[in-house]
């Protein structure tokens, strides 16, 4: 379980790096595009919006769907609203991808606690969970420091800042491979014995549905 768990903090680092983006690059922001400071404000707040909108969802996507797929199909939106903020001048657009960051985000950030709580080893889920939470903040540092180095190299280079978004979204769509070739359902879904009970119950069903014999009309003689 020790490589998948990388795989989660790998994941935290990615979903918390557009944070730390977007505090270092206001100003170049606000100047290309042509925010006042509502929108700014606006600009900074949509993400934990979308966030929270969709954290009550969550755990219905991982009952009704593989875990596996929803975990992939988040970091692919991550991406994706990545790929959109990086590369739109028009406002609506890059609320929308803001927006839908929080949203993919919120997928990861509801699950990876509970599949630590579920399937860490014996006498370590306390220090998982806090490996955790501290790789958030650290994917914002990241996302600091990365920004400002971009920045400070490529200074009259007016795509300095959107190459770090870009850089973001890249790596997300090489840690989907990472995924889908990690992670089972076996080793991810909190649910899987209970989805595999319901299916053998299921076959059991329609076994002993199909084996009654079906009754013959009478006939009169």
């Amino acid at each position: 379980m020790g490589s998948l768990f990388k795989v989660f903090l790998m994941s935290t680092i990615l979903m918390n790096f557009d944070t730390g983006v977007i505090p270092v690059a206001i100003q170049t922001i606000q100047q290309e595009v042509g925010l006042n400071y509502t929108e700014v404000a606006l600009l900074g707040t949509l993400s934990f919006l979308g966030m929270a909108v969709t954290a009550l969802g969550v755990p219905s996507l991982f009952m009704k769907y593989p875990s596996v797929t929803v975990l992939a199909w988040a970091l692919l939106l991550n991406a994706i609203s990545c790929g959109i903020f990086a590369v739109s001048y028009w406002k609506p657009l890059i609320y929308f991808s803001r927006f839908l960051m929080g949203v993919s985000q919120a997928v990861w950030v509801v699950y990876a606690p509970v599949w630590v709580n579920n399937f860490s080893p014996q006498g370590s889920q306390s220090l998982w969970l806090g490996m955790l939470a501290g790789f958030s903040p650290l994917g914002i540092m990241i996302g600091y420091v990365l920004t400002a180095l971009i920045i400070h190299t490529m200074s009259s280079y007016i795509w300095a800042w959107r190459l770090s978004i870009a850089v973001q979204g890249v790596v997300e769509i090489l840690q989907i491979f990472l995924v889908c070739y990690m992670f089972t359902e076996e080793t991810v879904d909190i649910n899987y014995e209970d989805k595999q009970r319901k299916k053998e119950q299921l076959a059991l069903d329609i076994l002993m549905t199909s084996s009654v014999p079906t009754p013959y009309p009478c006939r009169n003689f």
